[in-house]
């Protein structure tokens, strides 16, 4: 009796007979905190008859399919060759779906495509090609991919061709020129393919002349903050995260009677003193932690001499807003300091 079983502590499923002799299936389980158990039946009838009368019909629908299969097989001995035919046009026509469109991609790309044959002249533009180089379409496919280089840039069009054969592709920069004189930075992706048993390059390329005025505006900027920094009267570090200093100005090194280079790429403790290196260290964590300018003042040896120092640590932050390295900038205690307004920032002399 699955009742019984309870009593005795069973839990889980279990198979017996019930008050009515009849056989069933039982889950049983304790009530917690109570000598009561709770028992859930279910006739083996209920479920076996069904499963009876399913296994009847799959017979009969056995003997249903195994008739159909000898009609079927027949028809396909019938049909064989016009299903071949079948499936031969819907590939071609598949094919001609997936070239129309990536000749719709190709031709709507905001990159610049072009496919050459094996002599680099040009047989299919995109129309970003037709808009970039200001050529018509027709007048474009009768040129040569080396009438689109800068006159300054075409010595090197053969070694590109040389790599690109060699390495089956190839990534450079080079400078194109437009229909009306232009010369604008491109970066070219080139490889080689074959279609129909003929090779052919294809060339995806990128106007960068965007890219090319933010780099030269980066490096423009990173000029003039080094030589604000090389002309200032203060000693100004760039420090990693890990302790390590990536940048002295000449007035910090003389602080060491050092020269800039014998300085940077080198661990607080082989540049400053022990006590200094090691209070760095502990205002280092605390600046990148906090991500907030920290200010210290206090009286350090060096070899030029005894000097009482003010400092300020400054983070330097990414794109992101976080803190990458820390500046520090030191000079003669001032009786006012003035806070830093950028990563530059330092001490005013009294």
């Amino acid at each position: 009796l699955p009742a019984a079983a309870a009593v005795r502590g069973y839990e889980g499923i279990l198979a017996g007979i019930d008050y009515r002799g009849v056989p069933v299936w039982a889950a049983a389980r304790a009530i917690p905190n109570s000598p009561w158990s709770l028992v859930a039946k279910i006739d083996a009838a209920e479920i076996t008859t069904p499963m009876e009368a399913s296994a009847r019909f799959v017979l009969v629908l056995i003997g249903v399919f195994v008739l159909i299969a000898a009609g079927v097989t027949a028809l396909i001995a019938r049909n064989q060759q016009l299903g071949l035919y079948r499936k031969q046009y819907e590939a071609e026509r598949q094919g001609r779906n997936l070239a129309l469109q990536l000749d719709h991609l190709s031709r709507h790309a905001n990159d610049i495509i072009l496919l050459m044959d094996d002599q680099y002249r040009i047989v299919q533009a995109n129309e970003r090609a037709v808009a970039a180089y200001g050529y018509p379409r027709e007048q474009l496919l009768r040129m040569n991919a080396r009438d689109l280089r800068a006159p300054q840039a075409r010595d090197a069009f053969d070694e590109n061709v040389k790599r690109v054969t060699e390495d089956e592709g190839l990534v450079y920069e080079t400078l194109n020129i437009r229909r009306d004189g232009t010369i604008f930075p491109v970066e070219a992706s080139t490889r080689s393919i074959e279609l129909e048993g003929k090779t052919y390059y294809q060339a995806i390329i990128r106007d960068i002349t965007e890219r090319k005025r933010a780099e030269q505006a980066l490096r423009a900027s990173e000029e003039r903050y080094r030589t604000l920094a090389e002309a200032a009267h203060d000693h100004i570090y760039v420090i990693n995260r890990d302790g390590t200093v990536e940048y002295v100005n000449r007035f910090g090194a003389n602080l060491f009677r050092a020269r800039p280079e014998d300085l940077v790429h080198k661990p607080l403790s082989a540049v400053f003193p022990s006590e200094v290196a090691e209070a760095y260290k502990a205002a280092l964590t605390l600046v990148f932690e906090s991500e907030e300018p920290l200010y210290a003042e206090g009286i350090t040896e060096f070899p030029s001499g005894r000097l009482w120092l003010s400092t300020w640590l400054v983070p330097l932050k990414d794109a992101a807003g976080h803190a990458r390295t820390s500046p520090s900038a030191s000079r003669w205690k001032s009786k006012r300091s003035v806070a830093p307004s950028n990563w530059l920032c330092c001490t005013t002399r009294a």
